[in-house]
C-alpha cells in the first residue's frame, strides 16, 4: 500500500467498504499529509491546521498517544484565537478538545478551566440547549468526577442528561452516554436505587444503537456504539460486576444479549 498515493488521490476511506481508514494506515495517512503542510504552509493556514487536528485524533485513536497529541491541537487553538477570535465556534471546538484532551492525560486541573471557558461562551453563542453547549457541560462534569469531586460533578451531570433527552432525544448515543456518566456517580455517591434505573435503560438503549448502527451510518457512530458495549456488545466483567451490585442485571447469558454502559467503572 503506498500512502503518499492515497493522499494524493483524496482517499481517507476504503473505497470497497466505504470505511475510513484506521489504525497504522489511518496514522500512516495522517503523517504523510502533515509532513506536506507543516513548514510549507504558513501557521493559520487552515489545510495545515486539519493536517494537525487529523493527526492528533489518529494519535490519539491509533497510538493512544495523547500526550503527543496535546500540543497539535493546542497550536490549532492558538492559531483560531488569533485568525477567528474568541468566540467563534470553530475556536471554542478547539477549545473543548483541548479540555477533552487534559481529561485523557488526567491532567485535570490544567482541563477544568479550559472546558469551563467553552461552556461559558457556547451557551453565550449557542444557547443553554445546544448540542455543542451540552457536549461542553458534561466534559466539565466528567472532568470534576475524575479530579474526585463528585458532589460538584452530579448536578451537572444531571443538567446534562436532561437537556440531552430533551434536544436529542431518548435513544441517541450522547444521551445513553449521559446515562451512563450520571449513573457512575450515582453509584460512586453510594445511591445506588438511583443509579439502577439509569442502568437499566441506558443497557436497553446502548444496545440497540450498537445493533442499528450498520451500512453507511456505522462510519462514524459505530465506533462509538463499540466503545459504548465492547465490539460483540458483551458486558465487560467490570460493567457486569456493578450490575450484579446494583442489581439491574440477570444471568450472564441475558447480559451477554442487553449489552453494557459506557464509562461506568467501581470507585
Amino acid at each position: 500500500m503506498h500512502l503518499e498515493c492515497l493522499l494524493g488521490a483524496g482517499l481517507y476511506q476504503c473505497p470497497t467498504c466505504q470505511q475510513p481508514y484506521r489504525g497504522e494506515c489511518e496514522l500512516g495517512l495522517a503523517r504523510q499529509q502533515w509532513a506536506r503542510v507543516r513548514d510549507d504552509r504558513p501557521e493559520d493556514d487552515a489545510e495545515r491546521l486539519a493536517g494537525a487536528e487529523r493527526l492528533a485524533r489518529a494519535l490519539n485513536t491509533a497510538l493512544g498517544d495523547y500526550a503527543a497529541a496535546l500540543p497539535l491541537l493546542e497550536d490549532v487553538l492558538a492559531a483560531r484565537r488569533r485568525t477567528l477570535g474568541a468566540e467563534a465556534e470553530a475556536t471554542l471546538q478547539s477549545l473543548h478538545d483541548v479540555a477533552q484532551q487534559h481529561l485523557d492525560l488526567q491532567s485535570f486541573a490544567a482541563g477544568l478551566p479550559l472546558a469551563e471557558e467553552a461552556l461559558r461562551l457556547r451557551r453565550q453563542t449557542l444557547g443553554y440547549s445546544h448540542p455543542r453547549a451540552l457536549d461542553s457541560l458534561a466534559l466539565l462534569s466528567q472532568l470534576h468526577a475524575e479530579s474526585g469531586d463528585l458532589e460538584v460533578a452530579l448536578p451537572l451531570a444531571q443538567e446534562a442528561l436532561t437537556g440531552r433527552r430533551q434536544r436529542l432525544g431518548q435513544g441517541h448515543m450522547d444521551t445513553v452516554i449521559s446515562m451512563a456518566d450520571l449513573c457512575t456517580l450515582h453509584y460512586r455517591l453510594g445511591d445506588r436505587t438511583a443509579a439502577a434505573p439509569l442502568f437499566r435503560e441506558g443497557v436497553e438503549k446502548g444496545l440497540k444503537i450498537f445493533r442499528t448502527t450498520t451500512g453507511s451510518r456505522a462510519s462514524k457512530s459505530r465506533p462509538r456504539a463499540e466503545n459504548l458495549l465492547g465490539k460483540d456488545g458483551k458486558v465487560d466483567a467490570e460493567v457486569a460486576a456493578l450490575g450484579a451490585a446494583l442489581g439491574a442485571v440477570g444471568d450472564p447469558a441475558r447480559r451477554r444479549r442487553r449489552g453494557a454502559l459506557p464509562n461506568v467503572h467501581l470507585a
